[in-house]
């Protein structure tokens, strides 16, 4: 067998059809981590035709509702199983779990506590893998109609940021307070705008983070 020059990467000979035969072998956890490894990987993972013959991730909508069910999730799918439960039972006891935000498989959620004491907790999870983590509390935010947004691409990290807008009485912003699951730790940034900053608490009109970027409907 012939040796590889010193120092080449012993994937680069590999074609596309073999590196998709690779893959389809994986689960899904280890498909999506494995877009990081380089572009051309993350090419013929987010490609049409090869999806079908890679490991099938979740697909579907959360929604709220008024029923017991703490997050509701309609499939895109036909398969009559869910692949999750509208319970999250993997998450810790909570009096109610509501959602607010997603973003690339991973949801947010507000998580009202049992014990009374503590109004609230952010917590982040998957529910494809029922991972979870319980953020801490943020220190500047105050108010029960906090605006929070998930922030998370994993073609580009792990880890993910929950922002939080900081606002007045008047619900003018004047910073913005962000978690990084790096570090475990929140950071306040101050508003460094001119103008008075609103940003809108419709549900109509959340934000959308795209190409390392958060949209926001702001006036």
């Amino acid at each position: 067998m012939e040796d590889l020059p010193v120092g080449r990467n012993p994937a680069a000979s590999l074609t596309d059809d073999l590196v998709v035969e690779i893959l389809r072998r994986l689960p899904v956890r280890s498909v999506c981590r494995s877009k990081c490894v380089c572009r051309s990987w993350r090419d013929l993972i987010a490609d049409h035709e090869h999806r079908k013959k890679l490991p099938q991730t979740l697909s579907g909508f959360f929604y709220t509702s008024f029923s017991e069910e703490r997050c509701p999730f309609t499939r895109r799918t036909t398969s009559p199983t869910p692949l999750i439960s509208p319970t999250f039972s993997f998450l810790p006891q909570c009096k109610e779990v509501i959602p607010l935000d997603c973003c690339n498989g991973l949801l947010l959620c507000r998580c009202l506590q049992l014990d009374g004491v503590s109004k609230f907790h952010y917590a982040v999870c998957n529910p494809a893998t029922k991972e979870w983590v319980m953020l801490p509390d943020a220190n500047w935010a105050i108010g029960e109609n906090r605006i929070a947004c998930l922030c998370f691409d994993p073609t580009i990290s792990s880890h993910f940021h929950v922002l939080e807008y900081v606002e007045d009485e008047a619900e003018y912003v004047t910073g913005v307070e962000i978690y990084s699951s790096k570090t475990g730790l929140w950071s306040l940034h101050v508003n460094g705008w001119n103008d008075v900053v609103v940003v809108s608490h419709s549900v109509n009109r959340r934000s959308v983070f795209l190409n390392g970027f958060l949209h926001c409907h702001a006036c």
